[in-house]
């Protein structure tokens, strides 16, 4: 017997969403090499089959990110001898990007993926891993880490999520932010006047104290809001760029390094506690800790790999701030203390959350990449050529 576990979607809608997309750790583990699989596979002992419905505003063509979803779905299906299966609508063909929380908590989508941008304020908490100017390009790899450690250990942060009627599954970061603008941008006075789009709560406070105004919107309109002259620009990591294809609305890159923008996983709760426990492992930590360090990677290989080949695009042309790069800095000294007295107004330790998340980015600064290349192509990744 086939069982799709939530029914709220209608056959007719779903028809339409197919028809539409015809269109579209543990702490101490973190920074080892890879290992998929920590536990042994399930054993499908019931004639059921469990669909997941799994919403992304990502498009799913040459998009690694997408790849690399793809390959952890079959993993799961695999491990479970096919029991959970999974339907996956990309490029907000199931839900729009800022409504994938309450997609995944009514029951429109089963697994909905949550971008900062669209946030809110109701996960002060997550500001943290979003602060400016406290990461070196590019990594994806270290936000994944250190946020991974935070979780662990300040069970509040998945608190707050699953406040908010639904299952947490995962997060992950991608890659640092960098300006990217029609025009250049060479100090922070070029910034006056000019309406960019941000990646976060945190990003559009650090644009706004900048003096620069602000949208927040789906990257996958960016580019004809650039090409059109709503915006100036856009704040974006660079592998984020080609996947929307922003990059081309644009000339200049000015390099900052200032926030990363960050994802987590969240399902629908009557979905998630519907499914038996042995096949519910595979939507909490620590099965899906190995995911998110996939994506960490997946993200910081990729971000080397665009970098290199803008550098090499005589269409680009990158600014360096120098010795000014120390006024951007400055113009953002309060906002730490800013989300320390915000989150401790709300009943929270802000202060030792703070001081813990800069020891884990000290700590995995230079976590190991061995071994999640070789990962990913086990599982059946084509990992491009200059990834290491």
């Amino acid at each position: 017997m086939r069982r799709k576990i939530n029914r709220v979607l209608s056959f007719a809608l779903l028809a339409a969403m197919i028809i539409s997309l015809a269109a579209c750790n543990s702490t101490g583990s973190t920074g080892s090499t890879a290992s998929v699989a920590p536990t042994e596979p399930s054993q499908n002992t019931t004639d059921e089959t469990y669909t997941i419905r799994f919403s992304s505003m990502n498009p799913s063509e040459d998009n690694k990110y997408s790849v690399v979803c793809k390959a952890w779905f079959n993993y799961i299906e695999e491990q479970t001898n096919g029991a959970v299966q999974f339907e996956e609508y990309y490029n907000s063909t199931a839900a729009e990007a800022e409504d994938q929380l309450d997609a995944a908590r009514t029951g429109i989508v089963d697994i909905g993926e949550m971008f900062s941008p669209f946030w809110g304020n109701n996960f002060t908490l997550w500001e943290l891993f979003n602060l400016p100017f406290q990461y070196s390009f590019p990594d994806g790899y270290t936000y994944t880490h250190a946020a991974l450690a935070m979780i662990q250990k300040y069970p509040e942060f998945i608190e707050q999520v699953e406040s908010q009627g639904v299952h947490f599954v995962l997060m992950h970061g991608d890659g640092v932010n960098q300006i990217f603008s029609k025009e250049p941008i060479e100090s922070i006075s070029d910034l006056q006047g000019k309406i960019f789009n941000v990646g976060s709560v945190t990003d559009k406070k650090l644009m706004e104290k900048l003096g620069a105004s602000t949208e927040m919107m789906d990257s996958m309109d960016v580019f004809d809001n650039v090409s059109k002259g709503v915006l100036d620009g856009f704040n974006q990591c660079y592998a984020g760029s080609f996947v929307t294809g922003s990059i081309d609305a644009v000339s200049y890159i000015t390099e900052i390094n200032s926030s990363h923008q960050g994802w987590f996983f969240v399902m629908n709760d009557d979905v998630y506690n519907s499914l038996p426990e042995e096949y519910r492992k595979y939507f909490d930590l620590p099965e899906t800790e190995e995911f998110m360090n996939l994506l960490g990677y997946q993200f910081a290989q990729d971000e080397l790999l665009r970098r290199e080949q803008l550098k090499n695009d005589p269409n680009y042309t990158f600014i360096d701030l120098g010795d000014e790069y120390q006024e951007w800095i400055d113009a953002a000294s309060g906002m730490s203390t800013e989300w320390i007295d915000e989150v401790t107004a709300q009943g929270y330790d802000g202060k030792a959350m703070y001081e813990d998340w800069k020891n884990f980015l000290a700590q995995y600064a230079d976590a190991d990449f061995s071994g999640y290349k070789e990962e990913l192509e086990n599982l059946g990744v084509t990992v491009p050529d200059g990834w290491n």
